[in-house]
């Protein structure tokens, strides 16, 4: 026995119980006998809300650094007739024509949907930061210096956050400075050092700092960043009875610490010189009283040209003040005032070689501290928080153009 031959199977269409046809006999509409309907060449009227209804619509955008920035960008779309209502379903997708490949483009929301139109929000991803290193160091009082190797040679942004532990750090920290800076090497034999003027540093009781410099750095030689304290402490005390006296040497002056003796018997050691409007000599009596007459020593004389002055046993201060040490030659701005016995803090930075013996002469004020060991440095707890991160270029697709095409469906 042959199997039944069913309707709508193969080449075999349904057939119609009523249908209707165009004056060409052409079939418009039919309801079988299954209990299909065939509907063919039927179109609605434009705007019409009936379920079914179809528009199309496009439009186009040029791509900008702004785009990027954002990941997204919006493109309104308006449709060829308006819908009298909202009640549709939206499809919108993009054609990029651009040769190359340099952006990841991805369909995003239908924004403020009316019934004449909607936003199309297309996403738009370019290359992404790569992070080549990270540090972080939440509670230490030493110098660092994390380093990082590129593997690229490319332009590297490097983000560095830094701050003051206060809670650790009690007020015989204020002044103390940490400066920051990054060594790397651009090409072979190109070995730089980067120091901004500013927003490189904090001090032991400031607020936080972040900064974020971009540089080129070559593959395979590493990117360093270091931090070094740049303030010292000299422990010492101030002698309440030195002098100082404006005068010229008949030879060459003495070496600190040398007996000299006044025309009348006193004598005094001699510590050294200083600027006061001219050359003047600085001195602590050991025996006898100052009379203002010439000083000798291993025949050479100090010719005084003035009176002998007593100088304020208190050191200049903040605001330009700076000691030198006697013989090495040492030389330090000050940052905080010291009278008496006491820490004075220079910086930043000392220039020369400073020894623990010497004394320390007030280029200003002509006062004398003399130190009882050589100049430490300050130290104080620190959070570090470093990134080295690689940048792109920028995508060559700025500037080209994207088509929308949306297509609305109703309901």
């Amino acid at each position: 026995m042959r199997d039944p031959i069913l309707e709508g199977t193969g080449n075999i269409p349904p057939q119609a119980f009523v249908k209707w046809n165009d004056p060409q006999g052409n079939l418009l509409a039919a309801v079988n006998r299954d209990g299909t309907i065939t509907i063919q060449g039927v179109t609605y009227p434009a705007g019409s809300n009936s379920p079914g209804a179809k528009q199309q619509a496009q439009a186009t955008h040029v791509l900008t650094s702004t785009d990027l920035v954002n990941g997204f960008f919006a493109v309104p779309i308006t449709w060829p007739t308006p819908w009298t209502d909202t009640n549709y379903d939206i499809t919108f997708g993009l054609v990029d024509n651009y040769p190359g490949i340099t952006i990841d483009y991805g369909v995003g929301d239908e924004h403020l949907i009316t019934p004449n139109g909607f936003s199309a929000v297309v996403i738009c991803l370019g290359q992404t930061p790569i992070t080549q290193g990270a540090y972080d160091n939440f509670d230490t009082n030493t110098q660092e210096s994390p380093a990082f190797t590129p593997a690229t040679s490319t332009v590297y942004q490097v983000a560095l956050y830094l701050h003051p532990k206060v809670s650790e750090n009690s007020g015989n920290f204020a002044g103390d400075a940490l400066q920051a800076s990054v060594t790397y090497t651009a090409e072979l034999g190109e070995n730089l050092t980067l120091t901004p003027s500013s927003g490189w540093n904090i001090t032991a009781q400031d607020g936080p700092t972040s900064l974020s410099p971009t540089i080129y750095a070559a593959a395979g030689f590493p990117v360093t960043v270091n931090t070094t304290f740049t303030t010292y402490s000299i422990a010492g005390t101030v002698p309440s009875t030195t002098w100082y006296i404006n005068g010229s040497f008949s030879g060459t002056p003495w070496a600190t610490g040398t007996t000299i003796t006044q025309v009348g018997g006193a004598t005094a050691e001699y510590y050294g010189t200083f600027d006061n409007g001219g050359l003047a000599i600085i001195y602590k009596m050991l025996t006898g009283s100052d009379n203002g007459e010439d000083w000798s020593h291993g025949g050479v004389t100090f010719t005084v040209t003035g009176s002998p002055t007593q100088p304020n046993p208190t050191l200049y201060g903040p605001g330009g003040g700076v000691l030198q040490q006697a013989v090495t030659g040492a030389s330090a701005s000050e940052l905080d005032q010291l009278s008496g016995t006491g820490i004075e803090h220079v910086g930043p930075g000392i220039t020369g070689i400073p020894d623990a013996t010497h004394v320390w002469i007030d280029l200003v004020t002509g006062g004398v501290l003399i130190p009882s060991a050589a100049p430490v440095v300050d130290m104080f707890y620190y959070h570090m928080s470093l990134r080295v991160v690689q940048l792109p270029g920028p995508p060559a697709q700025i500037g080209s153009t994207v088509v929308v095409q949306a297509v609305a469906v109703h309901n």
